[in-house]
């Protein structure tokens, strides 16, 4: 196995960095902000297109299940913003 390197690879979502910072607060608004904008838009969207996606699918009764389903997408945005920084 000669001529093999192992690196170590610290990827940005894994924590580390916050726990390091005394001054993290700032940076979890932030990401936690992130989080909750990117799944409003992605609720909002599957809201405004259940309808043409069910008519798509030829399953009328699947829209009242995708907007139903919609509003979990923030919950889902805030609690893994929320795993992944502590």
């Amino acid at each position: 196995m000669g001529g093999m390197e192992h690196r170590v690879v610290v990827f940005p979502g894994d924590g580390e960095a916050c726990r390091e910072s005394a001054d993290w607060q700032p940076a979890g608004t932030t990401v936690l902000r992130l989080h909750l904008a990117v799944a409003g838009v992605a609720m909002a969207t599957v809201w405004a297109l259940a309808g043409s996606i069910s008519a798509l699918l030829h399953e009328p009764a699947l829209a009242g299940s995708l907007r139903l389903f919609a509003i979990e997408i923030p919950i889902f945005g805030i609690a893994y913003a929320h795993r992944s920084s502590s």
